[in-house]
């Protein structure tokens, strides 16, 4: 195994040999620091998710709270508001 690295050191030089050897590091490091931004990234985007579909729920919940109290006062409900969230199901995991 030494033999080896002494034998390509030999053939190819010592600034070569050095120049791979700091690359094949720096491949290391960038490796384990973009797996680390993957695994945040992915936790990020999970919870901008989970915070969207609260989001949903919300204006789902306040339309019908708008219906309710238009109902309760006789004035003309916002249809356009009601038309906005017609078909949407409701997103929450709880």
């Amino acid at each position: 195994m030494i033999g080896d690295i002494l034998n390509f050191v030999e053939q190819v030089g010592i600034p070569v040999t050095s120049a791979i050897a700091v690359g094949y590091f720096l491949f290391i490091i960038l490796k384990f620091l973009l797996a680390q931004v993957t695994d945040r990234i992915s936790s990020l985007s999970k919870s901008l998710l989970s915070l969207e579909n609260r989001v949903d729920v919300m204006n789902n919940d306040i339309v019908k709270i708008d219906a309710q109290f238009s109902c309760a006062f006789n004035c003309e409900p916002n249809l356009d508001r009601i038309a906005a969230s017609e078909g949407k199901e409701d997103a929450r995991d709880d």
